[in-house]
């Protein structure tokens, strides 16, 4: 996998998936999660995958911690990795994992379940997506 520098790839990272994209609905809007539900920034740590649907065509995504707490996001299908990512953790309970290079985020909450499950945003289309936790 090549690693991703800030290149002309910005736009086209998930052009293809967002473009054919409908404007698939995310979870409820001013969803109440009690504060012992919201995740720790150790309880994100770790490797995190999904799957980007629309139509026929499917995308992998990984988002994925360092030891040193920092972030990053992978699009194996499109053989990049180590696109700089940012974990915010909204008092909300909401966790946004935003990816500036890309001009993109997602943003969604932490299940009973153990996956985060939410939405991917990126040039004004949406698409759900929900994360499973593969790595500590």
């Amino acid at each position: 996998m090549k690693h991703f520098a800030k290149n002309s790839l910005l736009v086209t990272l998930f052009g293809t998936a967002i473009l054919l994209a409908s404007c698939a609905g995310g979870p409820a809007a001013a969803e109440v999660i009690p504060p012992e539900n919201i995740p720790t920034e150790v309880e994100l740590k770790g490797t995190w995958e999904g799957l980007l649907e629309s139509g026929t065509q499917s995308f992998p995504v990984v988002f994925r911690s360092d030891r040193n707490g920092n972030w990053f996001m992978d699009s194996p299908k499109q053989n990049v990795t180590g696109i700089e990512a940012d974990l915010i953790i909204r008092s909300s309970g909401k966790v946004k994992i935003d990816v500036p290079l890309a001009q993109g985020y997602f943003e969604g909450v932490y299940t009973e379940a153990g996956t985060l499950e939410g939405t991917w945003y990126q040039a004004g289309y949406r698409v759900d997506l929900i994360l499973q936790k593969t790595e500590d």
